[in-house]
């Protein structure tokens, strides 16, 4: 059920109503229960599929836990990662697209493997001392962060599950960030829908300026989009007592491209950092070994992003403007905050021309168009 739908709606507060209705000791059953209905809902092979890799993942939990060997968690999460690049990227080699290989990806599973990923990492890394299977399964399952993120940490997030409660400040926020959710996705980014499809075709473009003004559009409809379903999850989560992390803080209006990546899908830019970029040796490294993480780190995100090959390259466009941009800070050189402004979005928003379609073809078409 899409969140932007009165049957979600329904469910929501069905759900809410239950949850606090139902004593304590109860509760996160009955939020498992409701996550489990949730992912039921679009798939049931896809929800074995879920718990499968949620009883791997307990596995190797459990290994971890016991033994801490670094092995363990290399074998743990490339059978993670090796699993849902089964699903996101076979279908695009051409010997693999046979029957036997036309996988439909379970809902969410780019979100639940990074967190996923990130349990058994901090489990090795001794910030996490235990964890159950029925709060493994809650974490990887909760159904108001499964279809968008934000991407969750387990330990600030089980610790909830600990303690739920119902403050007057959780109904409040929880109602307010839905107001804003549906606000931005069915009042700003639906409406912009059938016109920033036709950066699908440059070709009809009358100029330069009619091909900016779609590329504008795009960006406000992916921002009001991305954004909206994640304050839906947000104000979700916080009807059920849960604080989840926010996901977007006015990235438009950020100075330099790297303040950029700091307010724009927040969750995962701080898992990128945490989980990749850091243990690559981050800026301990050498300055050419820095770039080079910045530049692995973005294109590890862009692919994560979709299964074409415009995504790698939307990734590696992000990851030279943070080579420059960190070139540029090295130089000691200063910009006026509002040029700043300016050049990141518009660096940005002609970024969009390779994330709008799956042609590269036409990402260039819709590039040429307004630069020559």
């Amino acid at each position: 059920m899409p969140t932007n739908s009165a049957l979600y709606i329904a469910f929501l507060l069905f759900g809410v109503g239950i949850y606090w209705v139902a004593p304590v000791r109860f509760r996160k059953s009955i939020l498992l229960l409701l996550s489990v209905l949730f992912y039921a809902y679009y798939s049931v092979g896809n929800l074995v599929l879920l718990l499968l890799i949620t009883a791997f993942t307990y596995a190797a939990a459990q290994l971890l836990l016991k033994l801490k060997r670094l092995r363990t968690l290399l074998f743990s999460v490339a059978v993670l990662v090796l699993g849902l690049c089964a699903f996101k990227y076979l279908s695009q080699i051409p010997l693999a697209s046979l029957r036997a290989f036309d996988l439909v990806m379970p809902l969410g599973m780019s979100y639940f493997t990074f967190e996923f990923i990130s349990l058994l990492t901090d489990i090795y890394r001794g910030s996490i001392k235990s964890c159950s299977f029925s709060n493994i399964c809650t974490y990887g399952l909760f159904f108001p962060a499964r279809s968008a993120g934000p991407i969750k940490r387990f330990d600030h997030f089980v610790a909830q599950l600990s303690t739920p409660k119902m403050e007057p400040k959780y109904l409040y926020y929880g109602l307010l960030f839905l107001l804003m959710g549906y606000a931005q996705k069915i009042i700003i980014a639906d409406p912009l829908v059938p016109f920033t499809n036709a950066l699908q075709d440059p070709a009809n473009f009358t100029s330069a300026f009619d091909g900016l003004v779609h590329l504008y559009a795009y960006s406000i409809r992916i921002y009001a989009d991305f954004a909206g379903l994640s304050n839906i999850a947000i104000g979700s989560a916080l009807l059920f007592g849960i604080v989840i992390p926010k996901n977007f803080e006015y990235p438009y209006l950020q100075a330099n491209i790297a303040m950029f990546w700091r307010k724009w899908h927040m969750s995962l830019s701080d898992w990128a950092r945490d989980y990749i970029y850091i243990p690559l040796g981050g800026n301990r490294a050498s300055l050419m070994r820095s770039l080079f993480n910045l530049v692995a780190v973005m294109f590890i995100i862009g692919i994560w992003h979709g299964s074409t090959s415009n995504f790698a390259v939307w990734g590696l466009w992000h990851g030279a403007g943070l080579v420059v941009h960190r070139l540029w800070t090295l130089s000691g050189l200063r910009m006026n905050k509002l040029l700043g402004i300016f050049i990141t979005f518009h660096f940005v928003t002609l970024g969009w021309a390779f994330f709008v379609t799956s042609s590269f073809a036409t990402s260039i078409d819709i590039l040429r168009t307004l630069l020559l």
